[in-house]
Protein backbone atom coordinates (compact mmCIF):
# COMPACT_ATOMS: atom_id res chain seq x y z
CA UNK A 1 0.00 0.00 0.00
CA UNK A 2 1.41 3.17 -0.78
CA UNK A 3 1.35 5.69 2.12
CA UNK A 4 2.14 9.44 2.64
CA UNK A 5 3.26 10.67 6.26
CA UNK A 6 4.90 14.45 7.32
CA UNK A 7 6.71 12.34 10.23
CA UNK A 8 11.06 14.12 10.41
CA UNK A 9 11.58 10.29 10.18
CA UNK A 10 10.51 7.13 8.21
CA UNK A 11 12.02 3.68 9.68
CA UNK A 12 12.66 0.83 6.91
CA UNK A 13 10.89 -1.60 9.93
CA UNK A 14 9.14 -0.59 13.21
CA UNK A 15 6.66 -2.43 15.80
CA UNK A 16 3.86 -0.29 16.97
CA UNK A 17 0.64 -2.02 18.65
CA UNK A 18 1.80 -5.53 18.11
CA UNK A 19 1.99 -4.86 14.38
CA UNK A 20 5.20 -5.26 12.20
CA UNK A 21 5.18 -1.91 9.78
CA UNK A 22 7.92 -2.86 7.13
CA UNK A 23 8.60 0.24 4.31
CA UNK A 24 10.60 0.30 1.12
CA UNK A 25 10.59 2.70 -1.59
CA UNK A 26 11.03 5.74 0.80
CA UNK A 27 11.42 8.94 -0.76
CA UNK A 28 11.38 12.52 0.37
CA UNK A 29 8.49 14.51 -1.62
CA UNK A 30 7.53 18.30 -1.86
CA UNK A 31 4.13 18.64 -3.91
CA UNK A 32 2.07 21.94 -4.34
CA UNK A 33 -0.67 22.37 -5.79
CA UNK A 34 -3.26 25.17 -6.08
CA UNK A 35 -5.09 23.62 -3.15
CA UNK A 36 -2.82 22.02 -0.96
CA UNK A 37 1.03 21.91 -0.49
CA UNK A 38 2.38 18.62 0.90
CA UNK A 39 6.03 18.00 2.35
CA UNK A 40 6.94 14.92 4.07
CA UNK A 41 7.75 11.02 2.56
CA UNK A 42 6.25 8.82 0.01
CA UNK A 43 6.37 4.95 0.31
CA UNK A 44 5.02 1.23 0.55
CA UNK A 45 4.48 -0.16 3.15
CA UNK A 46 3.29 -3.49 4.39
CA UNK A 47 1.54 -4.19 8.07
CA UNK A 48 1.99 -7.76 9.29
CA UNK A 49 1.33 -9.01 12.96
CA UNK A 50 4.14 -9.22 15.37
CA UNK A 51 3.77 -13.18 15.78
CA UNK A 52 3.47 -13.70 11.97
CA UNK A 53 6.63 -11.26 11.40
CA UNK A 54 8.96 -13.49 14.34
CA UNK A 55 7.95 -16.73 12.90
CA UNK A 56 9.32 -15.68 9.64
CA UNK A 57 12.40 -14.34 10.85
CA UNK A 58 13.14 -17.67 13.01
CA UNK A 59 12.31 -19.62 9.85
CA UNK A 60 15.16 -17.80 8.11
CA UNK A 61 17.16 -18.41 10.94
CA UNK A 62 17.06 -21.98 11.01
CA UNK A 63 18.12 -22.07 7.68
CA UNK A 64 21.07 -19.76 7.87
CA UNK A 65 21.99 -21.82 10.48
CA UNK A 66 21.71 -25.13 8.70
CA UNK A 67 23.47 -23.44 6.01
CA UNK A 68 26.46 -22.38 8.42
CA UNK A 69 26.80 -25.77 9.22
CA UNK A 70 27.04 -27.58 6.40
CA UNK A 71 30.42 -24.86 5.85
CA UNK A 72 31.86 -25.74 8.97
Amino acid sequence: MKVQSTAKEIKPIEVLNGIVYIRKNIERIERADEENTFVGFEYDETQIPLEEYLQAVEGIGQQVTALMLEVL
